[in-house]
């Protein structure tokens, strides 16, 4: 018998089941989910429009501004020396400037030059071991003393310096012919009288001056003097006609014969040593030209200034003694007299010391005097190589008188960094690249000469040189590094034999590149004392170990001294130049010092002649003026002289406003006109503004196809969808939606027939022949394209600033307008009523649209916190809330039925395992 069979209902999906239920119960949470994104889009929508009201609004500003129309341009014949502005209600006309000077500020910079022995270059074989630190000639450059005796029994000792300059390698010279005397112990002294009071005329650099010998000189003064008195009076004269302090122009010296070569004579010789664009020297005349011996004609173009003094010995005994008064003469200082003695070969004092126990000998040395504040001269890396004795240079190897020279051995090739050189080629031997030499030298021997040319010519970077007893190879640049002689694979024993190797008893010396100072740390080695110096009566203090070049220089710039300072690191040098200030005049020179310093900052700058503590000691000046008087500018404008005291001149007469540079080669032409370009782009950005507005407020109607996306995606919809086309579809549901909100609202019906009316309306002045945007060139697009009119977009059916700005570059009426009317243009847009009230359409337009968008505003009403779409929204969030709240009862329910059912399939189960049993007792 069967029975009662309950098999698969315990198996039913009740999950399924459940979920089937919450689905059909939860499609009323979904249309309220779907009604929520709908409100919130049209939220996005509304807030769209606000957004391109607010940006039109904020761009009103600019509509309603007098400088959007009235702007003015103004071109120069000259913009390099002359430029301009003008205010916007400038006169349309033309102005002549000449700018006859520029405004220029005091200045004063690393200008005081200090002086150091070298021995990076030259040798020092004078026994001078030591120098003043400070050197008053004022140039930069090398100074080669050469110390020579000339003559056994009787003769002189000179000195002679060759002043090479750092800044200008050749200059303009006027040569004079000899007015030495020739008898014995005579030479180095003026043969004739030149009389008090005669004259010198001359001219450097366009600037004349006169100089007067008030005392003259009798005749046996030393050239020497002559020529150190006459070089500070023409100085001095230059500074005093250009306004400047302690400048170096000319430098006067001699042409240092000494009675060489018979009855040659030596006469004075004047120097350009400024830096000018137009370099001049020329002799203009006076009473002194012929005692002085100048010539209006002598001028040459020389590389070196040419300074010398003399002692005449009588008697070989007599020859210490002459150097002992040599070495005096030749840092002498000026002494009046008389007859006056100013034989300086060094343009001023200088302290020429000796080494211990040692007297001045004949030989050569280098002094370097210069602005920087790390004196230095580069210095090239050198072999020195062993003494190899007197050889003659001009005979070929095996006969010049090389020690241990032997064919065999010298012949092949030697290294000198890393270039192979080769000596004495021929069948036997191969060359630098191993080849065997095809066509041998018959007599393959080459001059000591030939030689050191070959290796000057070589590519190794280095000179190679014999003085007589060694050999030298100087790298041809300067800096450290070391000169590589010789190589493991060498042939040639030439470089021993030369006494250039290591073991030969060479010797090297690197060489080094003189380094300027770090503006960034504390400056070291410059000897800068903590305390206090002042700059136009303003006092600053230095503290020497925690103070930078850089720190130091910012407490000079914001100061109250009206100055600006710097450091130049190229130049090594120090700045300081006065501020052009509107109404103070800058025919000054910049002061410096007072009773009250302590530190000698300025002074180790260069920029100042003697440490305080040194002025304060010997009774010089605590308070200098230095450096260069500023200048006011002054122009002519149109015809009338102006003395300005700044270069960037407000309110000239015609509202122009000037920026002179320098100074002109007669007048330049100011053309003012108008300037369209600003009211020209921002009308362009208004329209722009405006089209983008009445483009969102004025949509078109949907299609059938772009009306398919209005509708939420359902869940089935979407998973027969790619992940794109989600994407697609999703933008196009929020752009259609948004814009069939936006076409069915009455706000945006009522935003486009207002913003049209005020387009279309009238407005200026009566009569005026601009009183609407038609007459300018503006209309409503697509007066043939009804679908367009409707838009009520201006111009062109575009909201692209950049085609709209060349379309109205194209439109001659609207350019005309600008270029002739800016005044009827102006009240187009801006004008006000008496009262002021808006009567433009942009001070309309800004009315209009900040009713809508501001408190009180329907657009702002829409979409405000707590406005009429937030209420919407907020209902229906409510809703979703209530019937959350549903769901989840209704769930629950389900769940407490599902269990019940569970349970009782359970019960059912096991009755019917029972009744089985019964039925089927045999079973087991």
């Amino acid at each position: 018998m069967g029975g009662v069979n309950f098999q698969g209902l315990s198996g039913l999906p009740m999950g399924e089941l459940m979920d089937k239920m919450l689905e059909v119960r939860g499609q009323t949470m979904n249309r309220l989910l779907d009604n929520r994104e709908l409100v919130q889009i049209k939220k996005n929508a509304f807030m769209d429009v606000n957004n391109d009201m607010m940006t039109l609004r904020n761009q009103l500003l600019d509509m309603n501004l007098r400088s959007t129309y009235y702007n003015r341009e103004v071109s120069s014949s000259n913009e390099a020396l002359v430029s301009g502005t003008a205010e916007w209600n400038a006169a349309k006309t033309s102005h002549t400037v000449e700018v006859i000077q520029a405004a220029k500020g005091a200045s004063a910079s690393s200008y005081y030059t200090r002086s150091a022995i070298s021995e990076a270059v030259v040798k020092n074989t004078t026994n001078i071991s030591a120098i003043s630190s400070y050197y008053e000639g004022m140039l930069s450059g090398k100074h080669d003393i050469l110390i020579e005796r000339t003559g056994t029994d009787e003769g002189y000792v000179i000195a002679t310096n060759r002043i090479a300059l750092d800044n200008k390698p050749t200059m303009q010279a006027i040569m004079g012919t000899g007015i030495s005397a020739t008898a014995a112990g005579t030479h180095g002294t003026i043969a004739n009288e030149i009389t008090a009071g005669s004259t010198l005329e001359l001219n450097v650099n366009g600037t004349t001056v006169t100089v007067t010998m008030e005392d003259g000189f009798s005749a046996g003064t030393t050239l020497a003097t002559v020529s150190n008195v006459l070089d500070t009076k023409i100085n001095d004269a230059l500074n005093v006609a250009n306004g400047t302090i302690d400048q170096r122009y000319v430098a006067v010296g001699d042409s240092g014969y000494w009675g060489r070569g018979g009855d040659a004579r030596s006469g004075l010789v004047i120097y350009n040593t400024a830096l000018s664009t137009s370099e001049s020297l020329d002799i203009v005349g006076g009473s002194a030209l012929s005692a002085l011996g100048l010539d209006t004609t002598q001028k040459n173009t020389v590389n070196h200034i040419t300074k010398s003094t003399a002692v005449a010995y009588a008697d070989a005994a007599d020859v210490d003694a002459a150097f002992a008064t040599l070495r005096t003469q030749m840092g002498e200082s000026y002494s009046e007299g008389p007859p006056p003695s100013f034989n300086s070969i060094m343009d001023g004092a200088m302290n020429f010391q000796l080494a211990s126990g040692t007297t001045l000998q004949e030989g050569s040395m280098r002094i370097i005097t210069g602005t920087e504040l790390r004196l230095g001269e580069d210095s090239h890396s050198r072999v020195t190589g062993s003494a190899v004795g007197a050889i003659d240079t001009a005979q070929k190897l095996s006969e010049a008188g090389l020690s241990g020279f032997g064919s065999d051995a010298v012949e092949g090739y030697f290294t000198i960094n890393g270039v192979k050189i080769n000596i004495l080629l021929n069948t036997t031997k191969k060359d630098a690249e191993g080849n065997v030499n095809p066509n041998p030298d018959p007599n393959p021997d080459p001059t000591v000469n030939e030689m050191l040319a070959a290796i000057n010519s070589s590519g190794a970077g280095v000179t190679a040189s014999f003085d007589g007893q060694r050999f030298y190879l100087t790298a041809n640049e300067p800096g450290q590094g070391t000169i590589k002689v010789g190589d493991t694979g060498d042939t040639s024993t030439f470089l021993s034999m030369a006494g250039l190797t290591v073991p030969a008893g060479a010797t090297q010396k690197a060489g080094a590149m003189n380094p300027a100072a770090d503006p960034t740390l504390v400056p070291t080695g410059l000897g800068i004392r903590t305390g206090i110096f002042t700059v136009n009566g303003v006092s600053i203090y230095v503290d020497s170990a925690k103070d930078s070049l850089n720190s130091i220089i910012d407490k000079i710039n914001n100061s109250g001294a009206n100055v600006i300072a710097s450091y130049d690191t190229a130049s090594d040098s120090f700045h300081i130049t006065s501020k052009l200030r509107d109404g103070h005049s800058n025919q000054n020179y910049i002061v410096f010092g007072s009773e009250n310093d302590t530190s000698n900052f300025l002074r180790q700058m260069n920029v100042i002649e003697h440490d305080p503590a040194v002025s304060l000691a010997n009774g010089y000046p605590m308070v200098t003026y230095q450096g260069e008087r500023g200048q006011d500018a002054l122009i002519r404008y149109d015809g009338v002289l102006y003395t300005k005291t700044v270069n960037d001149i407000k309110g000239m007469p015609g509202g122009v406003n000037l920026n002179i540079k320098g100074p002109t080669q007669g007048a330049v032409t100011l053309n003012v006109t108008g300037e369209t370009d600003t009211a020209l782009d921002r009308i362009a950005t208004f329209i722009a503004n405006y089209n983008t507005l009445m483009e969102r407020i004025t949509p078109s109607r949907l299609t059938d196809e772009q009306k398919s996306y209005l509708q939420p995606l359902s869940n089935e919809k979407m998973q027969s969808m790619t992940f794109a086309e989600q994407d697609r579809y999703m933008e196009n549901f929020e752009l259609y939606n948004k814009q069939e909100y936006i076409r069915k609202s009455s706000e945006s019906r009522s935003i486009s027939a207002t913003l049209r009316r005020i387009m279309t309306d009238f407005y200026g002045e009566a009569g005026s022949s601009i009183r609407s945007l038609g007459d300018i060139g503006i209309e409503i697009a697509g007066k043939d394209d009804y679908a367009l009119l409707q838009k009520g977009m201006l111009l062109m059916d575009s909201t692209d600033k950049d085609e709209i700005k060349a379309a109205l570059k194209e439109n001659t009426r609207f350019m005309s307008a600008l270029e002739n009317d800016e005044e009827a243009v102006y009240n187009l847009f801006a004008q006000e009523d008496s009262e002021g009230n808006p009567i433009g359409i942009a001070r309309r337009l800004n009315e209009v649209v900040s009713e809508y968008v501001f408190a009180g505003g329907m657009i702002h009403n829409k979409t405000r916190t707590g406005g009429f779409i937030d209420n919407e929204l907020d209902r229906i969030n409510r809703s979703i809330a209530s019937e959350q709240r549903s769901l989840q009862a209704y769930e629950n329910a389900l769940k407490r039925q599902f269990a019940s059912l569970e349970s009782r399939i359970s019960d059912m189960q096991s009755q019917s395992a029972a009744i089985a049993s019964i039925v089927s007792p045999g079973q087991s």
